[in-house]
């Protein structure tokens, strides 16, 4: 399992390898978690966002719309329920809408007897919404707020239908803005094979070097796919 930033425990790719996991690839297995897909010439691209004052986010999608590329967005309930019309464009694009949540809380700290309701709640009302702004069903693909993850807390999740997506690349950028270039060296220092690349639109760098990266990793044979095609572990 990678969970960043927080618990320290990104491992960066180097020369491009693939990246080894901070859980054994059992755990991971066991609770369809995922940081990483399979090894071959595909970029994931993420995005989380929680709903912040400021955020690139719509013009990101407008610049993968114009690069015929297809990422997913995480997102809290309250950004779902207040962006009806992004949403569906979205969708229409062919991006896949993840859950997110519906508060961004810590989600492991609720993985407990006393607060399985809530938990429960937090991910459920999320895809009500969802369906309630699109139409469609939502996507089972979860990412846990603020790079937690609990092994207790991937299990109620999976038990809820879900598929737990980390990620093998992020970057300080969802604390403060980051210039375009700087952006740029760090995503191009970092891709590999199957690379699930975690980015904040409320970071202006990530919007200004979405295009030139895009087009950078194309050139170096690169396709890129939402996290629901990476392949699922068969159940043991």
């Amino acid at each position: 399992m990678i969970i960043p930033q927080k618990n320290g425990g990104l491992i960066k790719s180097k020369d491009h390898a693939r990246t080894t996991g901070a859980k054994p690839q059992e755990l991971l297995d066991k609770y369809q978690a995922y940081y990483q897909g399979p090894d071959e010439k595909v970029i994931y691209l993420t995005f989380d966002e929680g709903g912040n004052d400021i955020t690139y986010i719509k013009q990101i999608a407008d610049v993968l719309n114009k690069n015929d590329v297809q990422a997913t967005f995480f997102l809290t309930r309250n950004y779902i329920k207040n962006e009806p019309e992004f949403m569906n464009d979205l969708v229409k694009h062919g991006h896949v809408i993840g859950n997110h949540s519906w508060h961004h809380y810590d989600m492991p700290t609720l993985a407990n007897s006393l607060s399985v309701d809530k938990f429960v709640a937090e991910i459920t009302e999320t895809e009500k919404t969802y369906m309630e702004v699109t139409g469609q069903q939502m996507k089972k693909v979860f990412r846990f707020p603020k790079g937690g993850g609990s092994e207790r807390a991937m299990k109620m999740v999976k038990d809820l239908g879900y598929s737990t997506y980390f990620w093998s690349h992020a970057y300080y950028d969802y604390a403060s803005d980051v210039s375009g270039e700087e952006a740029l060296k760090t995503m191009m220092e970092h891709y590999h094979n199957g690379a699930i690349y975690l980015l904040h639109p409320s970071n202006k760098g990530n919007y200004e070097a979405m295009d030139t990266f895009i087009k950078n990793m194309k050139k170096l044979g690169y396709q890129f796919d939402t996290v629901d095609h990476i392949p699922q572990t068969k159940e043991k």
